[in-house]
């Protein structure tokens, strides 16, 4: 599809968001795919709730096109996630989104398109997010943010690592945009990530390399892939994304640009695509977010809550 070009504004990083519960400092320009989960002491739940079934879908007429669709407000539980994903780097990511402007909601107006980062079996094991002696590690994300935080409008795209916000331009509302995330490890101590919010605008672009020598080098406890609201909990609403999520494709490893755009146009089209092609749905229903690829080991995501809508176009 062709979509208007968004000119390239600064990138900056805002105070921090990212934040430790309560009796631990708030880190600066803190984040995580939206924001980060509050602990009231409770203990866990002895026996962690199963995912969600869905139901069986009903045939699709022949040429429909579907989507994920949240609302926004977060009302309900309605995460979408990864059991076991590939390690955090190297790996490429491919979504079309269609984004709505967060300017009435009542809940912080924080993001969710996907984070890649440590969650928990329930949603009262309390804070997830340092979960690295009481630091964060080993995440990111890419999505919207409030700025400022944490009600402002406009929203901008961001990149979330590395307990901070790297932000970008207003996202034009309303419109479709095909967006490329790349992540990959240059040496023991630097680590790359790029956003490419408007593919194949190659100015609109968002990067943010870490420095460390520890950054990403302690897998979580229990790594997911999530989308659509956050796994922390930390604020009302979850970070919830508002609008539509399609087009999901997943690679564990780096694709070139080149290989990225041949990907975009038709799946596993490339060498190797077709050998790092982890998850595949270009149309996912709530009913069926089933792993499409037709190769290698299925990579089936679960529902926390209830499904998130289904929009149709």
């Amino acid at each position: 599809m062709s979509e208007p070009m968004l000119s390239h504004l600064p990138r900056w990083l805002p105070s921090a968001r990212r934040r430790f519960l309560s009796g631990v400092s708030t880190l600066a320009g803190a984040l995580v795919l939206g924001a980060c989960g509050s602990s009231d002491g409770a203990s866990p739940a002895s026996s962690p709730p199963g995912p969600t079934p869905a139901p069986t879908p009903n045939p699709a007429p022949p040429g429909t096109v579907f989507g994920l669709q949240w609302p926004g407000n977060g009302d309900q539980r309605r995460m979408l996630y990864w059991d076991n994903p590939f390690p955090i780097y190297d790996a490429t990511y491919v979504f079309r989104v269609l984004p709505f402007l967060k300017d009435t909601e009542a809940n912080p107006r924080y993001w969710t398109t996907f984070f890649w980062g440590n969650t928990s079996n329930n949603d009262s094991a309390g804070d997830q997010f340092s979960w690295n002696n009481g630091n964060p590690d080993s995440y990111y994300g890419a999505h919207p943010y409030p700025s400022p935080p944490p009600m402002g409008t406009p929203q901008r795209w961001e990149v979330s690592v590395e307990s901070a916000d790297f932000l970008g331009p207003t996202p034009d509302w309303g419109r479709w945009h095909t967006q490329v995330f790349r992540a990959w490890r240059e040496n023991s101590s630097t680590t790359h990530h790029e956003f490419y919010f408007d593919w194949p605008n190659m100015s609109s672009v968002i990067t943010h390399t870490v420095n460390s020598a520890t950054w990403g080098k302690t897998n979580p406890p229990i790594p997911r892939i999530t989308m659509g609201q956050s796994a922390w909990l930390t604020y009302a609403g979850n970070e919830e994304f508002k609008g539509v999520i399609r087009g999901i494709q997943f690679y564990s490893g780096l694709l070139s640009l080149a290989d990225a755009a041949s990907e975009i146009n038709a799946p596993m089209s490339t060498a190797n695509g077709r050998s790092l092609i982890w998850y595949l749905n270009l149309n996912p229903r709530p009913s069926d977010t089933a792993d499409k690829k037709g190769v290698g080991t299925p990579h089936n995501p679960n529902w926390r809550g209830v499904p998130a809508n289904e929009w149709t176009g």
